[in-house]
C-alpha cells in the first residue's frame, strides 16, 4: 500500500514526496501500479473516533482524506458491502503493487545499468580495519568495498552490531493470505473493521485480518521470535479464514480460492519512523531500516544514493537519523 497516511506533518510530506517518486518510476518503467486510492470505513466506537480524527486533520492537507456519508459511500466503492459504517474515509492519492513483481524490473533495470547481483548470497561478516570498512565476508567470498547500505530488514542489529549499534527495532510479525484469481472488482486498497486487503491486476486479492498476532498462548512463540508457520494445514486454515473475512465485504471474493499464506517479519523502529544514515562509529556504512518499506522505496533509494555518491546530508532525512536513539 503506497500512502501517506499519517499526522506527522514532516512524516506525511516525506511520503507523499516518495509518491510523487513512485508516479515517475511506473511510467518511465511500466511497473503496473494501481492507483486507485484507498477506502476506509468502521463502526461505531474508539475505532470511529480514531477515524474521525483522521480525517478532520488531513481532510485539507496535500493527503486529503475525504468524510464520505453513507449515499457517497454506496456511489464511491459500490462493490463493498459494509456490515456496520459510522464513519468512512476515502484518499485519492495513493496506490497499491506486487512486491514482488517490481522488485524483478526494479534488478533487471539495475542490471542494464550494470549492477552486479549476486543472489543467492549470504551476507555473514563485516571485514574491518580498526574503524575502516574493508568489505563484507560472504557465502560467495569476500567482496571489498569502498562504502555498504545495510538495507538488511530485521536482520541489521545483527550485521550493525559488529560496530558498536543495534538500531532498536520492535519484533513485528505478519501473515497475508494470497488467494487465486478471479475477475478484477476493484483498484481501492481496503482498510475495514477486523479486514484489510487490496486486489492485483491479475485479480489475485491479498489480505490480513490482524496487524500482529493475538495475546494467545497459541501464539506465544511468534510473539517472541522470527519462526516458520508450523504447517500446512494450519496455514490453509488461516488463509480460508481470511478470505471468508474479506468476502463478507467484498463480494468478489466469494469464489476465490486460497493461495498461500506468507509469513513476514517487519523491520520498525520502536518510534515507527525510518532509520536512515551513516551508522554511528562509522563513515563507510549506511544504515538504511524503513517502515514504510514500499511507501518510501524510492525516494529513501535516491536521497540514500546522493548522500553516498555527493558526500552532503540530504536535509529531508534529518529527523530520521541512527542517533537519535543514543
Amino acid at each position: 500500500w503506497i500512502n501517506a497516511s499519517s499526522t506527522n506533518t514532516h512524516y506525511r510530506k516525506f511520503r507523499l514526496a516518495s509518491i510523487d517518486a513512485w508516479q515517475q518510476l511506473d511510467n518511465e518503467l511500466g511497473l503496473g501500479i494501481i492507483w486507485g486510492g484507498a477506502l476506509r470505513w468502521q463502526p461505531e466506537g474508539p475505532a470511529a473516533d480514531r477515524l474521525a480524527n483522521a480525517i478532520n486533520i488531513l481532510k485539507n492537507t496535500d493527503y486529503a482524506l475525504q468524510n464520505l456519508s453513507p449515499d457517497n459511500f454506496n456511489i464511491t466503492a459500490p462493490e463493498f458491502t459494509p456490515n456496520e459504517m459510522a464513519v468512512a474515509g476515502l484518499s485519492t492519492v495513493d496506490g497499491h503493487l506486487d512486491p514482488l513483481a517490481v522488485t524483478h524490473k526494479l534488478v533487471a533495470r539495475a542490471k542494464a545499468l550494470g549492477a552486479s547481483i549476486k543472489t543467492p548470497c549470504t551476507v555473514e561478516g563485516l571485514l574491518m580495519n580498526g574503524d575502516k570498512l574493508q568489505g563484507v565476508k560472504t557465502s560467495c567470498g569476500d567482496i571489498a568495498l569502498d562504502r555498504l547500505v545495510v538495507a538488511a530488514g530485521v536482520d541489521t542489529p545483527d550485521l550493525t552490531a559488529i560496530i558498536g549499534y543495534k538500531p532498536p527495532l520492535v519484533h513485528a510479525p505478519g501473515i497475508l493470505a494470497h488467494t487465486l484469481p478471479v475477475k478484477f472488482s476493484s483498484k481501492k486498497v481496503v482498510y475495514a473493521p477486523g479486514i484489510h486487503f487490496k486486489q492485483f491486476a491479475d485479480g489475485r486479492i491479498v489480505g490480513a485480518d490482524a496487524e500482529e498476532p493475538p495475546q494467545s498462548i497459541a501464539h506465544e512463540l511468534i510473539r517472541s521470535k522470527a519462526i516458520k508457520f508450523p504447517d500446512k494445514e494450519i496455514e490453509n486454515m488461516h488463509t480460508q479464514r481470511i478470505i471468508d473475512k474479506i468476502a463478507n465485504v467484498f463480494p468478489a471474493a466469494k469464489n476465490a480460492g486460497p493461495d498461500r499464506l506468507t509469513l513476514g517479519f517487519r523491520p520498525k523502529a520502536k518510534d515507527g519512523f525510518p532509520i536512515l544514515g551513516f551508522t554511528p562509529g562509522s563513515i563507510d556504512i549506511y544504515t538504511a531500516v524503513m517502515h514504510s518499506g514500499v511507501t518510501l522505496a524510492p525516494i529513501v533509494g535516491r536521497m540514500v544514493a546522493k548522500e553516498i555518491m555527493e558526500d552532503r546530508a540530504e536535509p529531508i532525512l534529518s529527523p530520521y537519523r541512527p542517533e537519535r536513539f543514543i
